[in-house]
């Protein structure tokens, strides 16, 4: 059997500016976000249609993102998405204090 990499490891391969912006989302979102790997769909998170409604809100509000139906239906993991956000972004959330 594969041995599972955790989630927080993973993310580790994506280009920084992606990292901060899982870190965001999980700050926001933590039991559907934080769990979840680059390469694992929404859902893997436990996550329905309200959560990922919230999410898109979140990366709206946090990075000036709107995202349609369009440019969402051939993005096939958490990865794909935060790499389109991370591309359109057109602000940043200042990062937190230490």
């Amino acid at each position: 059997m594969p041995e599972t990499i955790p989630s927080s490891v993973a993310w580790r391969s994506q280009p920084p500016s992606v990292q901060a912006i899982h870190a965001r989302l999980a700050q926001v979102m933590p039991l559907i976000v934080t769990p979840l790997r680059p390469d694992a769909p929404f859902t893997a998170g436990g996550g329905d249609s309200i959560d990922f409604v919230e999410l898109l809100c979140t990366i709206d509000a946090n990075y000036g993102v709107r995202l349609t139906v369009d440019e969402l239906a051939p993005l096939q993991t958490v990865g794909e998405l935060l790499l389109l956000v991370d591309r359109r972004a057109t602000k940043r959330p200042a990062a937190p204090a230490p």
